[in-house]
């Protein structure tokens, strides 16, 4: 299970143009010895809270902390940069983001964070960058040609408005991964010169 923030259809299709065009370029940039697995443009979504597989027992807990409408305000996010993860060392993901600060949405992920724990789940430890998913890199030897990257220019996308967050279920099917909404958390009402409506 995971929680997220769901993007927009006219995010996904900009997002989907992307990967097709970097699965162009790099289709020989990567080599023989990388292979990239992309994201299918249904499934593109931000990633707050990863929670992996979780017990029948603790859903409704889960669903009773997610579902409270939250303090935390809504926001608009634009996507305007390309990257991969981590940044040093071999990378096995590769994402669209922001270039800019998100303090709206690392509130959220404060306030989820403090929920979870009342639940008993131990808080995040890794700052949160927010990210889309575009593809996971598998090596088998010679690694991504960072630079067809570096070079790309992406227009930015959005900006998007996200006013809810939602937990998932991964359900993984022959196709690939299936993800099921199970709750969704409502967002407080979007700031306006420094001040919620």
């Amino acid at each position: 299970m995971f929680v997220a923030f769901e993007l927009d259809t006219p995010c996904r299709r900009a997002l989907a143009a992307v990967e097709s065009a970097l699965e162009a370029r790099l289709g020989s940039g990567a080599g023989a010895g990388c292979r990239l697995t992309w994201v299918e443009p249904s499934n593109l979504h931000v990633t707050i809270r990863f929670l992996g597989a979780t017990p029948e027992t603790r859903l409704a807990g889960l669903c009773a902390a997610i579902g409270r409408p939250f303090t935390s305000p809504s926001f608009e996010v634009r996507l305007d940069a390309l990257g991969v993860f981590p940044g040093g060392g071999p990378a096995h993901t590769l994402w669209a983001g922001t270039s800019a600060d998100t303090p709206d949405a690392a509130q959220v992920c404060r306030e989820l964070d403090t929920r979870l724990v009342e639940w008993g789940l131990a808080p995040e430890e890794r700052p949160f960058r927010l990210h889309v998913t575009l593809a996971r890199i598998r090596r088998a030897g010679r690694a991504l040609d960072l630079e067809v990257i570096r070079q790309f220019r992406m227009d930015p996308i959005g900006p998007f408005q996200v006013d809810r967050l939602t937990l998932f279920e991964s359900r993984l099917q022959g196709r690939g991964p299936v993800y099921v909404p199970l709750e969704y958390g409502v967002l407080g009402p979007r700031r306006t010169d420094g001040m919620a409506e």
